[in-house]
């Protein structure tokens, strides 16, 4: 199992193996010194995940334009989804809303098979809207929390 991470800007990952580059909360407003902004002219990517819509994580115009300079699908919660609606080809968006736990139950979770990699959205509580994700891989598996 190899994979390449690669941190960018304030919470953002790139993670490149065999079979998938995955970008997430790669695409925002946010710079930080030290840590490398997101690649403007980077490779292709199969997936971006998107944690929730805050400026630090998440910025529409940013998203839509890597998702069309990489090929990317593009995944996140239905405030991202629709902060995209009509930037990015209804068929490479993606919006993966698990359903709330009851009363402070544990988190719930749906997935998705994508051809790159299957993924895992957990509802989980940092805003109204927040996912952390699970993505798997044959070679590589990573859990990304995002702001929790």
């Amino acid at each position: 199992m190899r994979a390449e991470l690669t941190m960018i800007a304030n919470a953002g990952l790139r993670i490149a193996a065999r079979e998938a580059v995955v970008y997430v909360d790669a695409f925002h407003r946010c710079q930080v010194e030290g840590v490398v902004p997101w690649p403007a002219d980077g490779p292709l990517a199969d997936l971006i995940l998107v944690t929730h819509a805050h400026w630090d994580h998440f910025d529409a115009r940013s998203v839509a334009e890597a998702a069309g300079r990489t090929g990317a699908t593009v995944i996140g919660p239905q405030s991202v989804v629709q902060g995209l609606r009509g930037k990015i080809p209804p068929g490479r968006l993606c919006e993966m809303e698990p359903p709330r736990a009851d009363g402070g139950g544990d988190a719930r979770c749906t997935s998705v098979e994508f051809p790159a990699a299957k993924v895992t959205a957990y509802r989980t509580f940092h805003s109204r809207d927040h996912n952390s994700y699970l993505v798997e891989t044959a070679s590589f598996r990573f859990f990304h929390d995002g702001d929790n």
